[in-house]
């Protein structure tokens, strides 16, 4: 009230108060602003230090740096005689018709959000959204960014995202390697069984592998090879079950009339 006043006072003793005014409050602003600026640096970089996710961390400096700026820019309108509360009113009703104008940009706001707080995968997960798999490259306010294992780069809405199952393989450290062999009928199930127990004995495996007998047609006997690994081994052991597999049959003299199919976590491999 009273600095409303000297400015007044001013304006009628000297034509170019109203000016000095101006420039002062703009000068303010500024400065708040860049000191905001080193607040949201600082704030981020002491959120990622007590390991809080990156993507939030720079939200929630980003909510202080903003809130800091609007504050400062209201104070100054205020001082230099200017009604706030219409300006807020004003404000209010472009924010509205901005949100009608951008109501779907604003649900994968929404949604990003909501991928913050629930965080169902993280930056590096190996992950299944809306029909794509890929590395979580980025989580942002509006879209996440994957990278696909031919080294594609997928952008995804955040509001297709939300709204749809999450298959996150990288959420486990373990996972199952299963493992599909076609034997030809008229070979003694017991000798298969055995036989694929034997070749994968000797497999480095997180939990006891396991073999199945999943289903029978006129020509074949459908196995099914389990094995535990984690996923950084995933592949090596893949190969290696793969390899220990064949090895056997062929020294038995047991053809397997079909491809070996490999269910990879995430991923389909023929073998």
């Amino acid at each position: 009230m009273e600095l409303n006043t000297t400015t007044e006072h001013l304006s009628h003793k000297f034509p170019y108060a109203h000016g000095v005014a101006y420039f002062w409050n703009l000068l303010t602003v500024f400065a708040f602003w860049k000191i905001a600026s080193q607040l949201q640096s600082f704030i981020c970089s002491r959120l990622e230090a007590a390991e809080v996710e990156a993507t939030v961390a720079r939200f929630l400096s980003r909510v202080v740096q903003w809130a800091l700026v609007s504050v400062a820019a209201i104070t100054c309108l205020s001082t230099i005689g200017i009604n706030t509360t219409t300006l807020s009113a004003l404000i209010t009703a472009v924010g509205v018709s901005i949100g009608f104008a951008f109501k779907g940009s604003l649900s994968h706001l929404a949604a990003g959000v909501m991928l913050l707080i629930f965080e169902p995968f993280k930056v590096g997960d190996f992950v299944s959204i809306n029909g794509h798999q890929g590395t979580i490259f980025e989580i942002d306010l509006f879209v996440t960014r994957l990278d696909t294992p031919d080294n594609q780069r997928i952008v995804v809405p955040n509001n297709a995202i939300f709204g749809t199952p999450i298959k996150n393989y990288s959420h486990h450290k373990l996972q199952r390697l299963d493992i599909d062999i076609n034997v030809a009928v008229d070979v003694e199930i017991d000798e298969t069984h055995s036989l694929l127990e034997e070749a994968i004995s000797g497999i480095e495996s997180n939990g006891a592998p396991e073999v199945a007998l999943i289903g029978l047609t006129d020509d074949v006997t459908n196995w099914q090879v389990r094995v535990w690994a984690e996923r950084k081994n995933i592949k090596k052991v893949k190969e290696q079950v793969i390899s220990a597999v064949k090895k056997k049959l062929d020294s038995q003299k047991i053809k397997s009339l079909k491809k070996i199919f490999v269910q990879m976590p995430g991923e389909n491999w023929k073998g």
